[in-house]
């Protein structure tokens, strides 16, 4: 297959994950319209250790909130690398959907938007070069 092709497949592939992850972030935060305080009982460090022997570490902070008489404890989905961006004992508003309450997000967490954001650009970015270089080799 021609390089300039694969050049600009892997493009679009990054702008449809990005666009994804909008669209899926977006849907979500739709549907989380209820406001609560919660708290942050943890930070849980994950580790991943690459083929090459290289360690990332990436924390999630643990919420614990409440609807009503119902407490929940969950961890959030998105983390953060290099340190946490939230430490034990921490006061945050999240919002939840009401129909299914152990979904949330953290209220001003723009964190899924940039991700999106930063797919799409690099997709873009990407698929331009391929469709205007004249030469890949």
């Amino acid at each position: 297959m021609n390089k300039k092709i694969i050049v600009i497949l892997i493009g679009l592939i990054f702008m449809g994950i990005g666009i994804y992850t909008l669209v899926s972030g977006n849907a979500k935060a739709k549907r989380c319209t209820e406001e609560t305080s919660g708290v942050v009982v943890e930070v849980v460090e994950e580790r991943k250790t690459d083929s090459d022997g290289k360690t990332t570490y990436s924390y999630y902070p643990v919420i614990e909130y409440r609807v009503g008489e119902e407490s929940i404890t969950k961890k959030h989905n998105i983390g953060s690398g290099n340190s946490s961006k939230y430490i034990e004992g921490d006061e945050i508003d999240i919002l939840y959907d009401p129909n299914s309450i152990e979904d949330f997000i953290i209220k001003g967490d723009n964190s899924l938007k940039m991700i999106g954001y930063i797919f799409v650009g690099f997709g873009l970015f990407t698929t331009v070069v391929g469709v205007v270089s004249k030469r890949i080799s």
